[in-house]
């Protein structure tokens, strides 16, 4: 269920008079010049059960409901050992890995080509603090956007690949904040959370071995430099504001 996305160009960040717009959210023009897959919904309880052997979530339940409660290591645990696994089946193409998408990878598919706050109507797309009755619920029962993904906005919030940083006030291509800060970039926003915070340009920050109800996934499927870069610069000292 993993859908292509193509290269492409797009605005990330909001303009300076949408509501609810935060500082973090400078407007400004990025090119992903690789294309990558992207899971159409959020991971399943029962697609973490069948890799990782349990299921750490706290709304137990449907298989299809998201799983929550997990971090980062463990989500990316969860991609490297889906990465072994469909190699040793031939099932994914060469120079890619199951990972987390980068920022910039998530926003350019929960916009599917939008420049307003939500990709689609809010209450046909969302599950969010007004009408979620506090509490996820199972993936892709909402309709998907224009390319076809669910969940974008709320139910969980879905972590990045990037560290923290801020964006910049020009163009950016493939940009991918690999400099360690004290935060990981999470996406979304939840069942709990206010229409403010679902917008496809808002930001929240998670450290990294943070664990929550709120907290999810989603994995793409993206070019290996992406994950050398991260590696090359986790030995380097910290600035938390490059990307």
């Amino acid at each position: 269920q993993m859908i292509w996305v193509p290269p492409g160009s797009f605005r990330m960040g909001a303009p300076a008079d949408e509501p609810g717009r935060e500082a973090d959210e400078t407007l400004h023009p990025v090119s992903l010049t690789d294309g990558f897959w992207l899971a159409s919904h959020e991971t399943t309880q029962e697609q973490w059960q069948e890799v990782m052997g349990n299921n750490p979530s706290y709304f137990e339940g449907e298989p299809t409901l998201p799983v929550e409660s997990i971090d980062y290591a463990e989500a990316m645990e969860f991609c490297d050992r889906l990465t072994a696994r469909s190699r040793s089946m031939n099932l994914i193409p060469d120079g890619f890995v199951f990972s987390l998408p980068t920022e910039a990878q998530w926003e350019y598919a929960c916009r599917a080509g939008s420049s307003t706050p939500f990709s689609g109507d809010l209450e046909k797309v969302a599950w969010y603090h007004g009408n979620s009755k506090a509490k996820p619920h199972p993936v892709g029962t909402k309709q998907s956007n224009a390319w076809g993904f669910h969940d974008m906005h709320g139910n969980v919030w879905e972590m990045c690949l990037d560290w923290e940083y801020l964006y910049p006030d020009h163009k950016a291509v493939d940009p991918v904040a690999a400099y360690p800060s004290k935060y990981k970039v999470v996406r979304g926003a939840s069942w709990a959370h206010l229409k403010a915070h679902i917008r496809s340009a808002n930001r929240g920050m998670l450290k990294p071995g943070t664990k929550g109800m709120h907290h999810g996934m989603r994995i793409a499927l993206i070019p290996l430099h992406y994950h050398q870069t991260m590696a090359e610069a986790k030995h380097m000292a910290p600035s938390g504001r490059k990307p």
